[in-house]
């Protein structure tokens, strides 16, 4: 028994149901805010927005109310239509991911990411966090979960999750200090949830290429040799092999020491 199941037995009562949907429902109510706001709207973002020396100077609230920011706070045109789509999309992977798991590991896998967040923070106190990794996780956890499944245009869902690994790689050699332990603690909930996971994928891998290459050296190794002559039965498949006391003997050199 994993110690993830382990847990669920004895925590499975803190499991937040439908937690995607409280995400998006929260996303949707924290954008209908700003864009109430208008002009003031940084202020409100420094009000919702999470940092380690916000919260212990009286803004605790912002532990969670940091991941019901949208990424983008456009509210017209192609911005507002992609923020749509976002949420969409955030609550199809992550219903799906909770039906599969069940609601104790979908919110165990959140809360790591968030521990991830909240350990990064210690070290960057003045700096706002953002849950885009977070929120990124989820979409590779699906990719994970359902590979082959057939996602934009057709395309599997496993080869979205390499060009999203791409990206994600790309950015995290392109940020320097917070940007690039945010993007690790973020989605240190994937190597926990995937690891052994991977790790026996790989084990696999390289045991079917032992097996291979063991099954090549036996092809090409000759399995009898004639003590007289050399010959093989793989250099004269015609010949058939005896095995006597000095070793093996072919027909031919046999037939010689039966003359």
């Amino acid at each position: 028994m994993s110690l993830i199941d382990k847990l669920e037995r004895k925590l499975g009562f803190l499991a937040i149901h439908n937690l995607t949907v409280y995400l998006v429902v929260g996303q949707i109510g924290i954008f209908i805010m700003a864009a109430a706001k208008g002009s003031s709207i940084m202020g409100f973002l420094e009000f919702v927005m999470y940092s380690f020396d916000g919260f212990i100077d009286g803004k605790p609230w912002t532990i969670i109310s940091f991941l019901l920011v949208p990424r983008h706070l456009e509210f017209s045109g192609m911005g507002f239509f992609w923020t749509i789509v976002s949420w969409l999309m955030l609550y199809s992977l992550g219903s799906q991911l909770e039906r599969a798991w069940g609601a104790f590991r979908f919110t165990l896998f959140i809360l790591i990411s968030l521990l991830g967040i909240i350990v990064t923070s210690l070290f960057y106190q003045q700096t706002y966090m953002t849950n885009y990794y977070l929120l990124s996780s989820i979409w590779f956890a699906y990719f994970i979960t359902f590979p082959d499944v057939p996602f934009f245009f057709g395309i599997k869902a496993k080869w979205i999750g390499v060009f999203l690994g791409v990206m994600t790689l790309l950015d995290f050699l392109a940020q320097q200090g917070v940007g690039r332990m945010l993007i690790a603690f973020s989605l240190i909930n994937l190597p926990v949830f995937f690891g052994s996971e991977v790790l026996g994928y790989i084990r696999g891998k390289q045991r079917i290429q032992r097996l291979k290459a063991e099954k090549k050296r036996q092809e090409t190794e000759p399995f009898h040799t004639c003590s007289v002559c050399g010959a093989t039965d793989l250099s004269h498949p015609d010949r058939d092999f005896r095995y006597r006391k000095e070793g093996a003997i072919c027909s031919d050199c046999l037939g010689d020491k039966s003359d």
